[in-house]
């Protein structure tokens, strides 16, 4: 596992400990100053993500969807530890009340016993604040198992997965909501870096929060709102043929559904996604994003339903048909690989993609041998010239459409 970083404030050094504590330390001496425990150990949780201070208190997330737990984000104290609030991102079981209204209203995109497998949802890894807005932002993972049919009946939305989520940092109280990926299916998490910026949009100011999710789609979303701008791929999507203009619903094809058909489906992107948890940036001098993206695929085969068991500890609960790597014995016990090992792409991981961002038609593409490349979109209409370079050579050319 990783650790992606540390929080510096007020003389304290604030580190997520792999078995889910949260420590402070003063910066001086490396001394421990507190810490206190975020997660039920009994569980598989995790802490990978860097914590956040905002407003005096410390942000932090946790991992494990993929191991069967329920996701939550929580506040401590930066100076006691003594936790504020805890902001859960889906549903636990009914019968155990609800913990807010929130989660009384997420509830009902949910179906069957989706508790019993714990649902996933969890936050680890992007968080962003707006300090003019007052606004928190987090960025929610995959479900748990990733199996729709099995997760919920193959029904209901599943807030809050795969979702971007602004509640105030003060009390963790739900303000708005943007889903990427409805009923998510292929490990197509929204925790990827969310980037705030403001900028100029058909003549119009707008504060605009800017994410390239795992499902390949780059989305433009008023900060304020949640409204949706704009959305476009970035990388090759075979899963959608695009999204709502309005809403910013994906479109979906039924065969990417392997959960709903119970047959093999391959799909693009695959399960690393099209953009990942290395860091992307914005230049305002060129009005463009940079992300780095790999263009791959990968083929799901949903397991057994009858057969399917949540198991504690080494296996992953994605709701997919294991794939036997090689005979290892260990103990007299033979390992099984969970699917994930096929989500190698076959082709190298692409280099820096760049766009504008409101992800409109035309793009400058380098190729290089090796085939990473990157994309640069124009704030334009889409009969904005096109520059494809090719080994140093550029060739401008105009076309009505951009080409994946």
């Amino acid at each position: 596992m990783v650790n992606r970083g540390v929080a510096v404030w007020a003389g304290k050094v604030y580190v997520g400990a792999f078995d889910g504590r949260l420590i402070a330390l003063d910066a001086k001496t490396g001394k421990k100053v507190w810490e206190t425990l975020t997660v039920d150990q009994s569980q598989d949780y995790t802490i990978s993500g860097a914590p956040r201070v905002v407003k005096g208190k410390v942000i932090i997330g946790n991992g494990g969807a993929d191991f069967g737990v329920r996701g939550y984000v929580s506040a401590y104290d930066a100076e006691t530890g003594t936790m504020a609030w805890r902001f859960y991102t889906v549903p636990g079981n009914p019968k155990d009340g609800f913990e807010s209204k929130t989660v009384e209203m997420i509830a009902k995109t949910w179906h069957g016993e989706w508790w019993r497998h714990g649902g996933g949802g969890t936050v680890w890894d992007s968080m962003a604040y707006d300090p003019d807005l007052d606004l928190l932002y987090i960025g929610v993972g995959n479900g748990g198992p990733w199996n729709y049919t099995m997760r919920s009946d193959g029904k209901g939305d599943n807030l809050f997965l795969a979702s971007i989520v602004a509640i105030r940092p003060d009390t963790g109280e739900y303000v708005w909501h943007f889903q990427t990926t409805p009923g998510e299916d292929w490990d197509y998490t929204a925790t990827q870096h969310m980037i705030l910026a403001d900028l100029t949009i058909d003549g119009r100011a707008r504060k605009v929060l800017m994410q390239a999710p795992k499902n390949g789609f780059f989305y433009v979303l008023d900060r304020a709102t949640g409204e949706f701008i704009s959305g476009t791929p970035y990388v090759n999507v075979t899963w959608a043929n695009g999204l709502d203009p309005k809403s910013g619903r994906p479109i979906e094809k039924p065969e990417a559904r392997y959960s709903a058909a119970g047959k093999p489906a391959l799909v693009a992107p695959g399960p690393l996604g099209g953009h990942n948890w290395q860091p992307m940036s914005y230049s305002p001098a060129t009005g463009l994003v940079y992300v780095p993206a790999l263009d791959g695929g990968f083929m799901y085969v949903p397991a057994d339903p009858q057969s399917f068991q949540r198991r504690a500890g080494v296996f992953w609960n994605n709701g997919l048909c294991p794939t036997t790597r090689r005979s290892e014995r260990r103990s007299g016990h033979r390992r099984r690989a969970a699917s994930s090992r096929g989500t190698r792409s076959s082709g190298n991981p692409s280099g820096p993609r760049s766009f504008r961002s409101r992800g409109t038609a035309g793009c400058c593409r380098p190729r290089v041998v090796s085939s990473s490349r990157a994309t640069a979109w124009a704030a334009s209409s889409p009969t904005t010239p096109r520059t494809e370079r090719r080994c140093g050579i550029f060739t401008p050319r105009r076309e009505s459409s951009r080409r994946r």
